[in-house]
């Protein structure tokens, strides 16, 4: 999220100051300001934040809310008036609500991350108000002075332009709802027309006030207005942003995301083919079109369109599930993905994906999101090595001396917001010990010892590794095959 200053030295300053790991000095010495705390994942939520010297304050981000704001011996405290309702739900005739209703922002010394934000979240008895759970949820990020971010430099009114997060789309009878992206053409004298992903066309109204592009729309008898200001430059392609949208739909205050100008790409193998990584998730689409996602996961098919984009579906088999092949007709398409090549910057690749989903099983298919995805290409497939972004919440057969056994393998977050790293044989709640990934290998912990698992080889549906106890290697191990479960039959 965002920041500014009046003088050329105050700026300088206040750019460096908040460009590095900050102390908790430092934080302390804020005393009022306007202010972005952005994650470094594409995924991490994004708070505006306003900080009065009376210890009063705002704070954006599903929705809005009065708030107070104190120093602590960890850095800052912003205690939320109105707290953000994550959601509702009923067990046995008491409503019950889960929200978040506290924001800490502490100092971080990860590279390329000044600081650590933490949501203080909470399960309250609705009647009574009783706190029945409290958790943690952390993020890496960077708090960002918005009077500090950058002025738009390029020419908005040359081409086409995507522009994240714009349309709310909300199923209340499903308890669903998604966001989606939408084009947009600038014309000379502040005006425009934008393109939504329902195919409905927008006039709208713009203008540069300051470091802010303010769009203004009408649909649906709903007055619209967003307010964009750069997190970063991305070469002469365009921006990643941080949103401030003013409506009366629902939809979130506070996004963020990649406005990019349509560079007139197109899709095709050596563009395609490899992996994808977004968000420490890898995605390998292979030369004979099949999907994967996450290298261990359930995979589709994929194909190109006479219009240089990528289709996927997702086939679901009533008994086996998620399938990439059909053993049968008993198939149907749960999901379906279109992929458009907007940018690319070097091995990265910017790409609008659209989804379509049912909301009951074999039932329509509905849109369920646009977005503008970022990832970094690789033009080869696989692992050579274990990872936790895999291996969380996944199911792997393992295969030795003619017997199989399933191992599940879960990372569950624990009330302080870390995840402890679980591992069961057999059926998912026959937990048998910790694991843990070291310089690459598998290391499994029980109470008899640690087992370390090492990959040798990657055969897309299997791994053939080696199996050692700690202190010694391969040589002096077993050999064995885990099969993955990407729903090859």
């Amino acid at each position: 999220m965002s920041f500014r200053s009046l003088v050329v030295f105050i700026m300088a300053t206040l750019m460096s100051f908040f460009s590095h790991s900050m102390t908790l000095t430092q934080l302390h010495q804020i005393d009022k300001g306007k202010f972005i705390v952005i994650g470094e994942m594409q995924s991490d939520p994004v708070v505006q934040i306003t900080l009065k010297r009376n210890k009063r304050g705002e704070l954006k981000q599903l929705d809005k809310s009065r708030v107070t704001w104190s120093k602590a011996t960890h850095g800052l405290v912003i205690e939320l008036d109105s707290p953000f309702i994550l959601h509702e739900f009923n067990e046995q005739g008491i409503n019950y609500r889960a929200e978040v209703y506290q924001l800490d922002v502490i100092p971080n010394t990860s590279a390329g991350d000044n600081v650590a934000y933490v949501f203080k979240q909470r399960v309250i008895r609705t009647d009574t108000k009783e706190v029945l759970e409290t958790r943690s949820q952390r993020h890496q990020g960077q708090l960002l002075d918005k009077t500090q971010l950058d002025n738009w430099n390029l020419d908005l009114t040359a081409g086409t332009w995507s522009i994240p997060q714009v349309d709310y789309i909300a199923y209340p009878d499903a308890k669903i709802d998604a966001m989606a992206s939408a084009e947009a053409t600038f014309f000379a004298g502040g005006r425009g027309l934008m393109y939504h992903h329902d195919q409905h066309i927008s006039e709208f109204k713009w203008r540069i006030k300051g470091n802010r592009l303010i769009v203004m729309y009408g649909r649906d008898n709903t007055k619209h207005i967003l307010q964009l200001q750069i997190i970063k430059a991305i070469a002469d392609k365009g921006w990643q942003v941080v949103m401030d949208a003013r409506s009366d739909d629902g939809a979130p205050f506070i996004r963020s995301g990649f406005m990019l100008k349509h560079q007139g790409l197109y899709f095709d193998y050596d563009n395609t083919v490899g992996s994808w990584h977004a968000n420490n998730v890898q995605y390998d689409y292979y030369q004979d079109h099949l999907y994967v996602p996450n290298v261990a996961h359930p995979g589709s098919k994929w194909a190109f369109t006479s219009t240089g984009e990528i289709t996927r579906e997702k086939l679901v088999h009533p008994v086996l599930g998620t399938v990439a092949t059909c053993p049968d007709n008993s198939c149907y398409v749960s999901c379906e993905f279109k992929l458009k090549l907007l940018a690319t910057e070097g091995d990265v690749l910017y790409v609008r994906q659209t989804m379509n989903a049912e909301l009951e099983p074999q039932g329509a298919l509905y849109p369920m999101g646009r977005w503008i995805l970022k990832f970094d290409f690789e033009p080869r497939n696989g692992v050579q090595e274990f990872s936790h972004s895999w291996l969380n919440n996944n199911r792997i057969i393992i295969e030795e001396d003619g017997e199989s056994n399933a191992y599940f393998f879960m990372a569950m977050p624990n009330a302080q917001g870390e995840l402890d790293y679980l591992f069961a044989k057999g059926r998912p709640n026959n937990i048998q010990g910790h694991f843990s990934v070291v310089a690459g290998k598998l290391h499994l912990d029980t109470q008899f010892g640690t087992q370390i698992y090492e990959i040798e080889e990657f055969n897309r549906d299997s791994l053939d590794v080696c199996r050692y106890q700690a202190g010694a290697d391969c040589s002096e191990g077993s050999k064995m095959t885990m099969r993955l479960n990407i729903g090859l039959q």
